[in-house]
């Protein structure tokens, strides 16, 4: 970004000038659809349910109505 973006920039060279805001949506755009889809809801879960439910591969949008039983977990792990 550091070498592109003067180019880009520069009346001399690319002369984007306002047309710049589209890259920088577009480029906007593709990172809120990846932060959707794969960034997951972990309001009101502590870190030992989270790392219970990251152990158990579960999808990411199934994170915010997924039920953890800490009893089992720990079953889980002492028996091991």
């Amino acid at each position: 970004m550091t070498v592109a973006i003067p180019y880009m920039i520069n009346p001399d060279q690319a002369n984007m000038r306002g047309k710049l805001g589209f890259f920088f949506g577009g480029i906007s755009f593709l990172c809120l659809i990846w932060a959707y889809l794969r960034i997951p809801e972990t309001k009101g879960r502590t870190f030992e349910e989270l790392d219970i439910m990251f152990e158990r591969e579960v999808p990411t949008k199934q994170f915010k109505g997924y039920v953890v039983d800490l009893n089992d977990s720990v079953r889980d792990t002492r028996d091991t």
